[in-house]
């Protein structure tokens, strides 16, 4: 699979350059962060491990940037329940 990070978006291609997933997302707190909205899976690709690479692709952008990650999306929020070593990339509003 090959990536493409955009403004708004992560997309995964297949070996045939077709978009097989997307991870749709906005950047908040003056680019310190980032509201994963939603992850898609094209149906025919799904439970083959798609979403896990579109997220931890993202993921390590994150990091990269020293950015954090505000989990709105099921999946998003699935896999960092499964992965609580990375715990400290989420994102928690601060209280006014």
């Amino acid at each position: 699979m090959t990536f493409e990070l955009n403004e708004n978006d992560l997309r995964g291609y297949d070996d045939n350059k077709q978009l097989i997933g997307r991870i749709s997302f906005t950047i908040i707190n003056d680019n310190q962060a980032i509201a994963v909205e939603h992850t898609w899976v094209e149906d025919n690709h799904r439970n083959q491990g798609i979403a896990k690479s579109l997220t931890e692709y993202l993921i390590n952008q994150v990091i990269e940037k020293k950015q954090t990650i505000l989990p709105l999306c099921p999946y998003t929020k699935f896999y960092f329940s499964e992965h609580p070593a990375l715990s400290e990339l989420i994102y928690t509003p601060k209280q006014k």
